[in-house]
């Protein structure tokens, strides 16, 4: 998205829109590519291995053998399950909803969506790391905070209704929502879009 697409954006939930954002198809199909990449060398590395005990004349040990059945939940994980779950993603086309009443989440071929967090219950928009550890830097994660208020009323809800309280992005940050990162915008624009409308609509 170019820069003047965030006004663009704006402009058009000033103008009482909705602003769809839909999920990055090339990042789906890339992570399916890496996967049936990565299963197709674990089925020859599964090959070379039985082939070798084989030829050792351990026929029983290359069935029983831990990096046998290792190698072939791999090779059912990437050449099959993913595949199957990419393509579940692509057909279920999921969109991030904006409107001057707030966010939230849906999908193109249903009416249904979540419900919609409202701005004035959004305290921070933010753009931290994941999966930081010791000198690894995770990509980026766009997240945003809900105010204390919007928090405990939703905790509320979940209580009364007898259902499992909400799921945070961390026990130690109540309240912190993370937002899918495969959206078309990338998560410094997307981040800065919803700061914006934030700011604007709250």
């Amino acid at each position: 998205m170019a820069a003047l697409e965030l006004h663009e954006c704006i402009a058009q939930l000033d103008a009482g829109g909705i602003v769809r954002i839909r999920t990055s198809r090339t990042m789906d199909l890339g992570m399916l590519g890496l996967g049936v990449m990565v299963g197709i060398g674990l089925l020859v590395l599964l090959a070379l291995f039985v082939q070798q005990l084989i030829r050792t004349g351990e026929h029983l040990p290359a069935l029983i053998h831990p990096v046998t059945w290792a190698s072939v939940i791999g090779v059912i994980g990437c050449v099959v399950l993913l595949p199957l779950a990419s393509v579940a993603v692509l057909l279920r086309g999921d969109e991030l909803h904006l409107s001057r009443a707030g966010i939230a989440e849906a999908r193109r071929r249903s009416s249904a969506r979540t419900t919609t967090r409202r701005w004035d219950e959004i305290q921070h928009v933010g753009t931290p790391r994941t999966g930081n550890a010791g000198r690894f830097r995770g990509p980026l994660a766009v997240v945003y905070t809900m105010t204390p208020r919007a928090r405990h009323r939703l905790e509320q809800a979940h209580a009364e209704a007898g259902v499992r309280p909400p799921r945070w992005l961390s026990r130690r940050q109540p309240g912190t929502v993370l937002v899918r990162s495969e959206y078309v915008l990338g998560p410094k624009r997307l981040a800065r879009l919803l700061t914006t409308a934030q700011q604007r609509y709250s």
